[in-house]
């Protein structure tokens, strides 16, 4: 089966539906959308959106500012989001001044300890339980990625 992709620009710090206003929100509530989608969206597409949004929102919540793009690629046995322009500011003076190094550690110490947070939203939105999870975060261009590795489909 072909790898589905969706590719969602997400609005700037303070506008958008995952700011510190809407703490409390739905992790199916997307970005792009105001309404809350099903539990399982139906279609490929919504898939795609709600787990792109889903991770956007939690680092937007986590960091104060979420990626300005995020894009969402469905497969049979893996799930893969790209982010954009992830970093803030003072991570972004930290990578000028040499210290490059320490924002991907603090990336990496972030994602384990959002890692049941992300899991959990993307398990939710798929319908299938994630095996493992893989995160790597790219200085120059600014990118971050994260590998959900689902468990086999009981439809085979």
């Amino acid at each position: 089966m072909p790898v589905q992709t969706a590719l969602f620009p997400a609005e700037r710090r303070g506008s958008h539906v995952g700011g510190p206003a809407a703490a409390g929100s739905s992790l199916r509530e997307g970005l792009m959308s105001q309404s809350i989608e099903p539990e399982h969206p139906v279609d490929r597409g919504s898939v795609r959106s709600a787990v792109a949004n889903a991770i956007v929102r939690l680092h937007a919540e986590h960091y104060g500012r979420g990626p300005t793009r995020a894009r969402a690629h469905v497969a049979d046995d893996h799930v893969l989001v790209i982010l954009e322009d992830v970093f803030t500011t003072a991570e972004r003076t930290l990578i000028g001044a040499g210290h490059g190094d320490r924002v991907q550690a603090s990336r990496e110490a972030f994602n384990l300890a959002l890692r049941e947070r992300f899991t959990e939203a993307v398990e939710t939105i798929i319908g299938r339980r994630v095996r493992a999870v893989l995160c790597q975060t790219h200085l120059d261009p600014e990118m971050a990625i994260q590998v959900f590795a689902l468990e086999p489909s009981e439809i085979a």
